[in-house]
């Protein structure tokens, strides 16, 4: 805390209790004062009392005995109207001062460098606090951002205070005098406030000391306003001056052409940083500010070279070009700081199909200057006071939404750059008004911006997991889910399972490999080289002239369903099934009684053939040109199996390996 014993005894009335106004509240009560402070909203009061501030009523108490007023910067102190406090004091012939001004007749040990400028200070003053700290000085940062100037703390000769300075914290200054003076630019602003475009510029130059002094002035020369003060400036005897610019080369100034920031404050032009690679200082605006830092730097006597690497690691500042998150596609950007016209160009400036979101107390103007940007703008969200008069800048040039409020925007803004699929989407917060109709201020706008951002993006990672855990199929469920395609292969390998199905497997898949699987293989190879398997496929052929053959057919594919591909077991089952087959085999009915239903075999042999074309069928057709020279070698490979299972098939003629099959084959003829 800045020590202000030099106000001990001294009655102080302190109105406005935001930070500055607590800050200086207990400054001076620290430093021995006496201090009546208020605050129109009771919120404000309550929060302050807190904190320890002593509360009076300013509007009820004499005024006689007080040797200042301390203002807040946000109080009005001319326009539209004096506050009534402000004008108390003017009529008691009270000093109205604000927390600059006390800082400044404190006089901390240490140099001060003051920023301002209507765009760009507050990243100006942070930067400038960066560069030199990466140089190993001993920094502090104040004043409009951040921390109050009066709880900084104190610090040596070598200390260097760096002070944003507002427009209305200028009007509140007499005596501080910055060892070096930056102004960025000059637009309107704030004229609600000053009562007039030249008012405004005068406060803004306040800054500027009005004596001779060793003070250097660092002025950005690419608006009109500023060109005209750097003349002014410049016609005075004394006076160490800048130019900056990032529009043109300028001779004894620092510069930026195609990106690149130049040293030309001596004899011979230096490359400092390619600040196109600096992520942090995206756009030409930025550039301005980061031009304008090193120029502070190199008139406080630092070596350019010595700071030269701290660009690439500023981080940036929040609620500036801040970006908060990406969602899909889509990079949420926070320009809460953009609270006129002037400094949400130089965002737009930064982006293609922008999703904007704008509005709330409009500034004088409006939007009517960013009309060059338009054509960027996807859609705009329009939320505040000024959403009405927006509406009708962008009536028939942009499509737009009257969301309202801030919340309504968000979600609006959001499904719109995630369903409308543009490529490289933004949905940018860049109001273009100050936040006071909705908000405390611009870093409660922010704030709340990015909590709504957030809150979509939690949302939106959570249904987009959720879709990709319903789309994958569940554990355990993928073997199955592959099986069903092919059922016939799945009651293959079940066969080996139980070492019966082994003649099927051997037919279907290793029966052109290996002629081992005899009884099935040599029926398979040996039907399509001699097509004399069919004198089987004959009775099946005779079958569906009776219409009755089809049960031999379910019988077949039933015997892998009931896990049962042995040819014996099968026949046992199905014989009764084949009660009706019996006028094709009357042998075949026999079966059931010896548990031989080899004709069935000889189908079965065949049924896993029909994943190659059906092999039964086309045997069947084959059948009727040989029907008689078949039976003897089917019957042949298939007896060694069972030497019994030969009397009853009826095509067995190779009962040489069983010699009573014989008389059944001639029966079988009879057929």
């Amino acid at each position: 805390m800045i020590d202000l014993s030099r106000h001990a005894g001294s009655s102080m009335a302190v109105f406005g209790l935001g930070r500055s106004g607590i800050s200086a509240s207990l400054a001076l009560a620290a430093g021995g004062g006496e201090v009546s402070a208020w605050d129109d909203d009771p919120a404000q009061r309550r929060h302050a009392a807190e904190l320890g501030v002593t509360l009076n009523d300013l509007y009820r108490i004499e005024w006689e005995g007080f040797r200042s007023l301390v203002l807040s910067p946000g109080v009005p102190l001319t326009h539209p109207a004096p506050h009534p406090l402000v004008a108390r004091a003017l009529a008691a012939k009270i000093e109205i001062l604000g927390d600059m001004e006390l800082f400044a007749r404190s006089r901390p040990q240490g140099r001060v460098v003051g920023v301002t400028g209507t765009n760009g200070k507050s990243t100006t003053a942070a930067l400038i606090t960066h560069l030199l700290r990466a140089a190993g000085l001993d920094v502090q940062l104040g004043g409009n951002i951040g921390t109050p100037v009066l709880d900084l703390d104190p610090m040596e000769d070598d200390g260097i205070y760096v002070l944003e300075l507002s427009s209305f914290q200028l009007d509140l200054i007499r005596s501080l005098v910055s060892d070096v003076a930056v102004l960025l630019n000059v637009s309107p602003d704030h004229i609600e406030r000053h009562g007039d475009f030249s008012s405004y510029i005068a406060s803004k130059t306040r800054i500027f000391s009005r004596r001779a002094s060793t003070q250097t002035s660092v002025i950005g020369i690419d608006d009109d306003v500023c060109r005209r003060i750097h003349a002014e400036l410049a016609g005075r005897r004394g006076r160490s001056i800048i130019p900056v610019s990032v529009q043109r080369r300028v001779a004894g100034g620092v510069y930026v052409l195609d990106g690149v920031l130049i040293d030309e404050t001596a004899k011979k032009p230096f490359e400092v940083a390619d600040l196109s690679k600096v992520k942090s200082l995206l756009g030409v605006h930025n550039w301005q500010n980061a031009a304008a830092a090193y120029a502070a730097v190199r008139a406080l006597g630092f070596d350019g070279q010595s700071v030269m690497k701290a660009f690439k690691s500023f981080p940036g500042l929040v609620h500036r070009q801040e970006v908060i998150a990406r969602i899909g596609k889509v990079i949420f950007v926070n320009d809460s700081k953009a609270t006129n016209a002037a400094a949400a160009a130089r965002g737009l400036a930064c982006y293609d199909n922008i999703y904007w979101i704008a509005g709330g107390r409009a500034k004088e103007g409006g939007i009517a200057t960013l009309s060059p940007h338009f054509p960027r703008m996807a859609h705009v969200f329009l939320i505040g006071e000024a959403a009405g008069a927006f509406a009708q800048t962008l009536d028939g040039r942009v499509r737009y939404t009257v969301c309202g409020d801030m919340d309504k925007a968000v979600a609006a803004a959001a499904e719109k750059a995630l369903t409308e699929r543009r490529p490289h989407p933004v949905v940018l917060l860049s109001p273009a008004c100050a936040s006071f109709d909705q908000f405390n201020d611009f870093e409660d706008r922010g704030n709340r911006f990015k909590d709504l951002v957030q809150a979509e993006k939690k949302r939106w990672d959570t249904e987009n997991t959720k879709s990709t855990t319903q789309v994958q199929p569940k554990k355990g469920k993928r073997g199955a889910d592959m099986k069903k395609p092919a059922p016939k292969k799945s009651a293959a390998k079940k066969a080996p399972a139980k070492k019966k199905a082994v003649p099927k497997k051997a037919a279907v898949k290793k029966a052109p490999a290996k002629k081992k699987a005899v009884p099935k293989k040599v029926a398979a190879k040996k039907a399509p080289a001699k097509k004399k398997a069919a004198p089987k496929k004959a009775v099946a052929k005779k079958a569906p002239a009776k219409k009755k053959a089809v049960p031999k057919k379910a019988a077949v594919k039933k015997t892998p369903a009931k896990k049962k591909a042995a040819p014996k077991k099968a026949a046992v089952k199905k014989a009764p099934a084949k009660k009706k087959a019996a006028p094709k085999k009357a042998a075949v009915k026999k079966t059931p009684a010896k548990k031989k239903a080899v004709p069935k075999k000889a189908v079965a042999k065949k049924a896993p053939a029909k994943k190659k074309a059906v092999p039964k069928k086309a045997v069947a057709k084959k059948a009727p040109a040989k029907k008689k020279a078949a039976p003897k070698k089917v019957a042949a490979k298939k007896a060694p199996a069972r030497k019994k299972a030969v009397p009853k098939k009826v095509a067995v003629k190779k009962a040489p390996a069983k010699k009573k099959a014989a008389p059944k084959k001639a029966s079988a003829k009879k057929r």
